[in-house]
């Protein structure tokens, strides 16, 4: 089976597992509705450039913080954006220049994850200087992964939390003798300053958890995240933390984070639910052609303030007129939707 089979099969079964209503703050065809094809050919055009320059993979996956973007990328534009554009005359790809991107795209996700957190990145991960988890600090440490989380949140949405997080593994190690996973909540690109003026306010642009956890039960869904019924804050018996790159190993500082984190994520909470439907778009338009700025080169902001313009134009049609939930579809009909070569969403 195709990289590519694969793909549509598994975002076929990933795909619905959250109720539409508990999306914050629209969504995903709320949001993506207004830019989904407009963003895709912007950076399906920039990457055609690359590869006629023969551009490394190696240098083609520094684009991307993760491989989790990479498929976050597929399923939120190119699956339906190729489409649309097909649809709406906006440009026509092949359903063969389609498969041919998918599978390079799929590729490259592969090569990242390897290149990234390969043998002996983990191997190196292991002599870190580990913090044991006990009674006195097991809250603390918890309350700072959920901090962190509900940050991105804020910044991201639901939909797009990829452009400031991953989860890496779990990958199997062994420590003093015992089996754990390794597992590293890794929550970037945490001061978008450019995208919300409430992240001037936020003082870490990097949090890095690096977990050691008794082996658990668990599946992992395309869009990067865990499916488990394991309460892996309890499973947890070391932990290692850097904030920019430097260690975080004392209670007090972890709840000094905690203190600062929360007081920026109610500020920036509160400045999204006080914005318009349509400026809730705007920004999720502006945080990606921003994230991916050094693709676009210095055209990024001349993409997006084009790309801007469907708001005016479309109005508020798309907000009132969501489409059919995937959690209301059956696989056959997901599979049929986000399979690129059909034209049918």
């Amino acid at each position: 089976m195709s990289r590519l089979a694969k793909f549509i099969n598994q975002t076929a079964k990933d795909l619905g597992g959250v109720a539409t209503a508990e999306f914050w703050p629209l969504t995903p065809g709320q949001l993506l509705a207004y830019f989904d094809a407009n963003f895709l050919f912007d950076f399906y055009n920039r990457y055609q450039r690359l590869q006629r320059r023969e551009i490394e993979q190696s240098a083609l996956s520094k684009f991307f913080d993760s491989s989790d973007q990479i498929y976050d990328l597929l399923v939120n534009f190119a699956c339906i954006g190729f489409k649309v554009g097909s649809k709406f005359n906006i440009q026509n790809v092949s359903f063969a220049e389609r498969v041919k991107f998918f599978e390079e795209m799929l590729a490259l996700a592969e090569f990242k994850l390897k290149k990234e957190w390969g043998t002996e990145k983990v191997r190196q991960a292991m002599k870190l200087n580990w913090l044991k988890i006990d009674a006195s600090n097991r809250l603390t440490i918890n309350r700072l992964k959920t901090a962190l989380f509900g940050l991105n949140w804020t910044w991201y949405y639901d939909v797009f939390a990829t452009l400031g997080s991953d989860i890496y593994g779990p990958f199997k190690v062994k420590y003093q003798g015992k089996n754990y996973f390794l597992l590293i909540n890794d929550y970037f690109n945490q001061k978008p300053v450019a995208v919300w003026p409430v992240a001037k306010s936020n003082n870490f642009s990097r949090v890095r958890a690096y977990s050691l956890i008794r082996p658990f039960k668990y599946k992992k869904t395309v869009f990067g995240r865990y499916k488990t019924s394991a309460n892996i804050g309890q499973l947890a018996e070391y932990v290692y933390i850097e904030r920019d790159g430097r260690p975080l190993n004392l209670v007090a500082n972890m709840e000094q984070l905690i203190g600062q984190i929360a007081i920026v994520r109610d500020r920036q909470y509160k400045f999204v639910e006080r914005l318009s439907a349509l400026a809730k778009v705007d920004k999720a338009v502006l945080m990606y052609y921003w994230r991916y700025r050094e693709i676009f080169g210095h055209d990024w902001r001349k993409l997006y303030l084009r790309t801007r313009k469907n708001l005016k134009i479309f109005g508020n049609t798309f907000i009132k007129n969501t489409p059919k939930a995937a959690a209301d579809l059956t696989l056959t009909e997901k599979r049929r939707k986000f399979d690129p070569r059909n034209n049918h969403f």
